[in-house]
């Protein structure tokens, strides 16, 4: 290549010589086509590389070379894009062999690359054959669908034109439902699959099964008619499913079903399933003949009508007639029973299928007439109570049998033989008799019969002596008294008895009285007890723990109620022949009876009753410290032996002497084996003996433990006194005093109504100087010490007079406010004259509102604040036109 230079510039020069060099430069190298072997209308994917500098965005186009190998001026354009790989589409149209090949080109720039490897081109085969409409009744039997195709090809079956898996086997249509449904074969060959055929499946609908209109059932021997069905294209037929020339008659012979098939082919449907027209002709057996009734009964004016007993089948029902043959057909034939007479019908039986039996049998029934009832010989019989009493008696007609229903006048409960009244109790009790002939039994007759009886006398019933004791005479109220040893004796005697006291024993005397009309009345019992004296028995010894209780058991003879006295003082009275008490003994006792009675007087106490208590043990252990401060705890351990009661709880005792009246218990809480004590913040100082108890409500059950070996020292909270209130002149030093209490060293703090001073002290008294500048009010609030904080106790008030002539005194000299941190009350002081104009003192709180107002007409004055809040508060205080404020502490 010529290259000509124009000098129109170094940078123009320059820009030429690289534009050449990059043409120069641009190459494309098509590489090895994949896949090499493809179906024609297949893809395929060309790679390439380049070389140079292809601007942004160029497209590459695939070209097809000719069946030879030869690009034409104009080749086929496969695909295009932009990057390695290109995806190219083979046209389906190619034909098979192996010159073809392809290449990369650009035409912005012209760059052309080399061609590939010839490629393996398969052609695509023809679409296979099928009948491309298949025409199927509903519910019709289908046919696996096949095609025909080239010879060794292979056919995949789709379910739509674009699918892309096939089925795993040629379909067999659906003929359930009308309707047109698709398939689409195809075939392969080589690998390569041919476009799809479709295969139309068409589904005629069924018509509708036909409906029987006439007769489906009859009985044996009915004339029978041609079957009728309302449809359009009617075919019939027979059980085998062989088509019948016309509708059949069906045979009324035999018993039995008869099946046949019903079909119809409605306009532009196919005809309807035969199954499904199924009908089934039954010819129904006659039921059996009645069963003749000859009945005979008896007539009753009480029953309305007699009703027939015929034997007709379940679900059968009976047909009346007044002849054997003809006749009119009847209603229930209705048949009274009140008089005598012979009734004669004629029946048979029907189905609920309407079909009757072949023959009428007869129904007949005789009404037979009721006999009289029986003559008897009284009416009314009587007896006196307790008289022995004969059966009674009736006499009958001639063959007749005579029927006893005792007391029932339904007659319903017929005894066996003749009753024989009762005359146990007294009044009148009717019987009842009838009499049998002919199986019919009549109307009962009635005999009364009246117990006459005699009430039993008045007496006291029973009567109870003590044994020995001199029983008065038994005594009776009635007429014509009898007395009587014995229940079931006849002897006895116009006298009354006199009860025998000598034995104790239960045993019964008897009396009856005899009335106007000539009868005994009952025995009446008269029941004697002669009573012993009492005896007590003590029985029920026991070992149990303190606090359990225990039951002891009296056992008394005699007659109750018993009173007792036991030997710890209990006494008490009981109904109970078999008494159970309860005790809960401290110690080991032994119950006794010492005393027992009753109504007849004092008895025989007899035995007694151990009650053995095991009482447990306490051993003191020694307290974990020798010295312990008021308000703190220390530790005592203690073993325990034996049971204690549930109740009970461990604690401390201490005193200041070994005496066990001394001893009281302070704050404890008990562990198994340790009981941790509070000694009480006002406990005074000093030596204390220690030890442990176990404390129940009841005194009984407290157990104390032995005193420990080592006492303990008790150190009490600190107490700080302050004194020494005196007068000085302004500019001298006050003497103070503090004594405290308790262990050294001490800290209190000493408050002057407006601030706290701490100071410490080694030793009691302690003297110290304090130089006020005004009359100051001084207290101890406080004072601790290694045992804790205590309390202080006592003031003083330090009075400090100006040195007249000297200088003018300071502002709000003039009054002093003492103490300022109060509880309740506080002291205004006005030293000089009270102005003519009159003083005052208001308090007021922190949110300004006055809370007190008061006169001030002496020098000294208190001031209330215990109806106050805790917080602080200002005292505004005026003389004149002298004023000042004061800040006071309500703690």
């Amino acid at each position: 290549m010529k290259i000509t230079f124009i000098r129109k510039g170094f940078f123009t020069c320059i820009a030429i010589l690289s534009a050449v060099v990059s043409s120069i430069a641009q190459t494309i190298t098509t590489g090895a086509v994949s896949p090499a072997t493809i179906c024609a209308g297949s893809d395929i994917s060309v790679p390439f590389t380049t070389t140079g500098t292809f601007a942004a965005g160029t497209v590459f186009i695939v070209q097809l070379s000719d069946a030879k190998g030869v690009f034409p001026a104009t080749p086929v354009e496969l695909g295009t894009g932009t990057k390695s790989p290109l995806n190219a589409d083979i046209p389906a149209t190619a034909s098979a062999g192996t010159a073809y090949k392809v290449r990369v080109i650009t035409k912005s720039p012209a760059v052309t690359g080399n061609a590939s490897p010839e490629l393996k081109i398969n052609a695509q085969p023809a679409k296979p054959v099928s009948d491309t409409e298949i025409i199927y009744c509903q519910n019709e039997k289908a046919l696996v669908l096949n095609a025909i195709g080239a010879s060794g090809a292979t056919f995949k079956w789709y379910t739509s034109a674009t699918s892309s898996s096939p089925l795993s086997a040629a379909p067999v249509p659906e003929t359930d439902a009308a309707g047109t449904e698709s398939y689409y074969v195809a075939q392969s060959v080589n690998g390569c699959e041919s476009a799809r055929t479709e295969v139309k499946v068409i589904v005629k609908a069924a018509s509708a099964v036909p409906e029987l209109v006439s007769k489906d059932d009859y009985c044996i021997g009915e004339k029978p008619s041609a079957l009728v069905a309302n449809g359009t294209d009617i075919n019939w037929y027979d059980e085998d499913g062989n088509k019948l020339s016309k509708a059949p008659v069906p045979s009324t012979e035999n018993a039995g079903e008869t099946i046949y098939f019903i079909t119809q082919t409605e306009a532009n449907k196919c005809e309807s399933p035969v199954l499904k027209g199924k009908i089934t002709i039954t010819i129904h057996s006659l039921p059996a003949n009645l069963p003749v009734i000859s009945d005979s009964v008896c007539q009753d004016s009480k029953a309305k009508n007699y009703t027939f007993t015929t034997k007709q089948a379940t679900g059968n029902k009976v047909n009346w007639y007044t002849a054997l043959t003809g006749g009119s057909n009847i209603e229930t034939p209705s048949v009274s029973l009140k008089a005598a007479d012979e009734y004669v019908f004629y029946a048979t039986q029907e189905t609920a299928k309407g079909c009757e039996s072949a023959k009428r049998t007869i129904q007949r029934v005789v009404v037979n007439a009721l006999p009289v009832p029986p003559v008897i010989e009284k009416s009314v019989i009587e007896y006196c109570q307790f008289v022995q009493a004969k059966p009674l008696t009736a006499k009958p007609l001639s063959k007749a049998t005579l029927n006893w229903y005792g007391t029932d006048p339904t007659g319903e409960k017929e005894l066996k033989s003749a009753p024989v009244p009762s005359t146990e109790k007294g009044g009148t009790t009717s019987y009842y008799v009838a009499q049998t002939l002919a199986g019919c039994t009549g109307s009962p007759a009635k005999i009364d019969v009246k117990i006459n009886t005699t009430p039993k006398p008045q007496t006291t019933t029973y009567l109870a002596y003590c044994q020995n004791e001199n029983a008065p005479v038994l005594d009776a109220t009635g007429s014509v008294l009898k007395w009587y040893r014995e229940a079931n004796s006849g002897e006895f005697q116009g006298v009354p008895f006199t009860p025998f006291t000598e034995k104790v024993q239960d045993y019964s005397f008897y009396v009856t009285q005899t009335g106007a009309n000539g009868c005994e009345s009952p025995k009446e019992e008269i029941k004697i007890h002669i009573k012993p004296l009492p005896s007590a028995t003590i029985t029920g010894s026991a070992s149990i723990d303190l606090g359990q209780t225990a039951s002891v058991t009296l056992r008394f003879t005699g007659d109750g109620p018993w009173a007792y006295v036991l030997s710890n003082g209990t006494t008490d009275t009981t109904d109970e022949a078999t008494h159970t008490i309860t005790v809960k003994p401290s110690i080991t006792t032994t119950y006794l009876v010492t005393e027992v009675s009753n109504d007849c007087g004092k008895g025989i106490p007899i035995g007694s009753a151990l009650v053995t208590v095991k009482v447990p043990t306490i051993s003191s252990g020694n307290p974990s410290v020798s010295t312990v401060c008021s308000g703190k705890t220390f530790n005592v351990p203690f073993q325990q032996s034996g049971e204690f009661p549930a109740e009970n709880k461990f604690s401390v005792q201490i005193s200041t002497v070994n005496d066990d009246s001394r001893f009281y218990t302070i704050p404890s809480v008990a562990t198994s084996s340790i009981i941790t004590a509070t000694l009480p913040d006002t406990t005074a100082g000093g030596r204390y003996f220690i030890r442990v108890i176990s404390s129940a409500a009841n005194e009984d059950f407290i157990v104390k433990g032995n005193v420990s070996a080592i006492t303990l020292t008790a150190n009490p909270l600190p107490v700080a006194t302050l004194s020494g209130a005196q007068s000085i002149l302004a500019g001298q030093s006050a003497n103070l005093k503090v004594e405290t209490t308790g262990s050294a060293p001490w800290t209190f703090t000493l408050n002057d109504g407006a601030k706290d001073s701490l100071i410490t002290a080694a030793g009691t008294p302690y003297n110290f100087k304090v130089s006020p500048r005004t009359t100051t009010f001084y207290t101890i609030t406080k004072v601790t010490n290694a045992c804790g904080t205590g309390k202080g106790a006592g003031s003083a008030r330090i009075q400090v007079d100006p040195i007249l002539g000297i200088e003018p005194p300071v502002a709000a000299d003039w009054v002093n406010v003492y103490p300022t941190i109060i509880a309740a009350q506080c002291t205004v002081e006005v030293s000089g004259t009270i102005s003519a104009k009159g003083a005052n003192v208001e308090i007021v709180d922190l949110n300004g509102r006055s809370r007190m107002f008061k006169k001030v007409s002496q020098k000294t004055t208190e001031m209330d604040f215990s109806g106050f809040p805790s917080g602080l508060y200002l005292l505004r205080i005026q003389n004149g036109n002298l004023n000042t404020v004061k800040r006071i502490m309500k703690r």
